[in-house]
């Protein structure tokens, strides 16, 4: 995987099966990706917009999970 800020995604229903797909809680994917469970939250009422970075963190979740 590569960063490519053009590949960011603005649909609120992206991260969601991101974080679906990591097979993690809400609560345990932002503290995987470094951030609080309200803005992932917020993220996913399209509240707010994620950074480019952001998304890239949970794709990494994704693809490679995490370590326990």
């Amino acid at each position: 995987m590569r960063l490519d800020p053009n590949q960011l995604k603005t649909d609120p229903a992206y991260i969601r099966s991101l974080v679906e797909q990591s097979g993690m809680s809400q609560k345990q994917a932002a503290a995987s990706i470094g951030v609080g469970q309200r803005t992932l939250v917020d993220w996913l009422g399209g509240k707010i917009k994620w950074s480019y970075p952001a998304q890239y963190a949970l794709e990494c979740l994704v693809k490679y999970g995490v370590k326990k």
